[in-house]
């Protein structure tokens, strides 16, 4: 497989960079490739590299303004500040915290503080692209000679000229916050600091963009149901997309839509069922079905059942096989445990899947806790299924002092990545050569 093209890396996101959230109390990196896993114990900081995506989402989701950071919603769920901003930083400084995306060479860093108790706040936004680097606040007024807003503006298709033949008399160009981002526009030069201001531009316009594109899927995704409520479908999903997988189907299966078939292809690879189906109950909810038994048997098309009469690793993984089915190229989805309720042989096959997922070009992020489905990607590498270069392997630590580290693993043709700093393998081996000494130890006994 050919390596990702360095232009079209550019346009994605490459890295988040993460500090003052949680456990990252010093600057934490990840880097996105087409697979990227993360890995490590539990609380070592795994959701915390996530979790500002998902509270910046579920912001910009939000039917009114939440102000800078809306800590309370479906995505991520705070009720006080002081649960995210890092513990280990020092206590005479205003608690803060910034996220910053990269995509190739250009960087957008979001910073929030909470300089009282009226709530967060965000205090700026700083950028870089070739060398160059600005930032801007909430109510800072811009010139409109600016080279930097002259070249976002030529970015989003403005020519050069277009702020000096447009800029309406008596206003001025100044940066506003809009939800959990700056935007710069037009506003009243003799109106005050609370002005109203008619949108123009933002360098954070692509990662709000890929932030509200984010699929979502919690490692809870609820218990199966009798009936679903029906949604709409795509292609962005506002809240979790566990609210949608019914609907999806049931469209999928009125429209004869091949990913259907897919779908069910990838439910008997895993050994789950070999058929999904949905039933209008009325205008506003579905059911869904599925096959009794794991493959098909003779007259057995109408052999079906309520998904809630099924086993729980159906209802827990058919949300996974549909996002992975219903996103765009280039589509980010972030999927905590897919292997939740899993058999372990259908924990292997899900690697399978996975890696067709990102032929199609949607980009995976898979927080994991099993060694069978990254051992598994492994040997997906080794047998040339897909390059190592597209795969990012991290490993999660935390330190004694509550800090958390990351060990991304340079993964080889072979599908090795040498030394973790703790490695799944060595635990599964350790306790395999105990259980053989202990059994050995008895027999001689005996």
């Amino acid at each position: 497989m050919a390596a990702i093209k360095t232009a079209e890396s550019a346009r994605r996101l490459t890295a988040i960079e993460l500090a003052g959230f949680k456990s990252a109390i010093e600057p934490v990196r990840v880097n996105f490739r087409d697979i990227t896993v993360l890995a490590g114990a539990n609380s070592a900081g795994k959701s915390t590299i996530m979790q500002p995506l998902l509270l910046i989402k579920q912001t910009i989701e939000k039917p009114f303004d939440p102000g800078a950071l809306a800590i309370d919603g479906p995505l991520a769920r705070f009720t006080n500040a002081d649960q995210f901003f890092s513990h280990g930083a020092p206590s005479d400084t205003t608690p803060k915290f910034s996220i910053t995306f990269e995509h190739g060479p250009a960087k957008v860093k979001f910073t929030y503080e909470r300089p009282s108790a009226a709530g967060i706040e965000l205090s700026g936004m700083s950028f870089s692209r070739d060398s160059k680097e600005y930032s801007w606040a909430n109510g800072l007024v811009l010139n409109k000679n600016d080279e930097n807003l002259l070249e976002e503006l030529a970015s989003s298709g403005y020519p050069k000229q277009y702020l000096a033949n447009i800029l309406p008399r008596g206003y001025e160009l100044r940066v506003a916050r809009d939800r959990a981002v700056l935007i710069a526009g037009f506003a009243r030069s003799d109106a005050g600091p609370s002005a109203r201001v008619q949108p123009l531009v933002s360098p954070a316009s692509t990662v709000v963009n890929e932030v509200r594109n984010l699929i979502y899927l919690p490692g809870l995704r609820g218990n199966p149901e009798r009936h679903y409520v029906i949604s709409a479908g795509g292609p962005q999903y506002p809240g979790s997309f566990n609210d949608y997988v019914a609907s999806i189907i049931h469209r999928w299966g009125a429209k004869t839509d091949g990913r259907l078939r897919r779908l069910e292809n990838n439910l008997k690879h895993l050994g789950l069922t070999w058929r999904v189906t949905t039933k209008a109950v009325d205008d506003t909810r579905v059911e869904v079905r599925v096959g009794r038994l794991p493959a098909a048997a003779r007259g057995g098309a109408r052999d079906t059942v309520n998904i809630a009469d099924v086993g729980f690793g159906v209802s827990q993984t058919l949300p996974v096989l549909v996002a992975l089915l219903a996103a765009n190229r280039d589509q980010i989805v972030f999927v905590e445990q897919p292997e939740l309720h899993l058999h372990p042989r259908a924990q292997v096959a899900l690697a399978d899947i996975i890696i067709q997922s990102a032929e199609q070009g949607v980009r995976l992020v898979i927080e994991t806790h099993s060694s069978l489905l990254i051992l598994a990607l492994q040997a997906a590498i080794a047998a040339g299924r897909i390059a190592p270069d597209r795969v990012s392997l991290n490993w999660f630590t935390r330190d004694a002092a509550g800090q958390t580290h990351v060990t991304e693993a340079q993964v080889h043709e072979d599908g090795s990545y040498g030394d973790w700093p703790e490695d799944f393998g060595s635990i599964e081996l350790d306790l395999q050569d105990r259980y053989m000494t202990l059994v050995e130890r008895r027999h001689a006994r005996d």
